[in-house]
């Protein structure tokens, strides 16, 4: 019972911090801003998907049984290992051959149609309404999805940036829950169904709060 209160804990950061930016975040910002909101996402994303794949994979993971220690070498994984050698070709300037390169990005197409064939049988198989009663759930919508992106939409009216750099991050950090938390709290040995609540809560939540957040940015201005 207590290891599984530190899961609980655990995931219950990651919930609070990685935001379903790919899902939900691309086509809202594109949708609002088509000529950039493409870059600024990009340049987002390489820095949200590093977080998840570093510090995400320690909070969504199971310590070891036999040492109650955390196994450092998954943070050695194929997406970590991607982005530096990513960041070493545009570095170097180093360039794919087509052939790879195309075959590279055909596989990457096929993400989101197999997360959401994942993510739509495990939501088959929870109760819906003993989720959607866990409070605590709701205290991530309010803390990440409505409370943090205001306060993160002012700071970053002190700061020089565009109004559409200030709205494109502001907007991002009040995401619901990403989908990737459930299906790595699965692979690491934590607690699933518990990440799935969150996400089933939270993306429901954001039909409300993502219209209401972005409102109160133009009243603000």
């Amino acid at each position: 019972m207590k290891i599984k209160r530190l899961h609980h804990r655990q995931l219950y950061s990651a919930m609070s911090v990685f935001g379903n930016v790919g899902f939900m975040g691309i086509p809202i910002v594109t949708s609002i801003y088509p000529e950039n909101g493409m870059l600024y996402i990009c340049v987002f994303t390489i820095i949200d998907q590093l977080m998840l794949w570093t510090a995400g994979v320690r909070l969504t993971s199971g310590t070891d049984s036999q040492k109650n220690r955390f196994d450092f070498r998954k943070l050695i994984n194929p997406v970590t290992v991607s982005i530096f050698l990513a960041v070493i070709c545009v570095l170097t300037g180093i360039r794919l051959p087509e052939v790879l390169n195309n075959s590279l990005q055909k596989i990457g197409q096929t993400a989101t149609p197999l997360a959401l064939i994942y993510l739509g049988g495990v939501f088959a198989c929870i109760d819906v309404l003993k989720n959607i009663r866990r409070l605590d759930y709701y205290g991530i919508v309010i803390l990440k999805m409505l409370l943090f992106p205001l306060f993160f939409y002012v700071l970053l009216g002190y700061l020089p940036v565009s109004s559409e750099i200030r709205t494109t991050m502001a907007l991002t950090s009040a995401m619901p829950v990403m989908s990737s938390v459930v299906m790595m709290a699965n692979a690491y040995g934590s607690d699933g169904d518990y990440a799935m609540g969150g996400i089933l809560v939270t993306t429901i939540c954001s039909v409300f709060t993502l219209p209401f957040i972005y409102w109160i940015f133009h009243f603000i201005g």
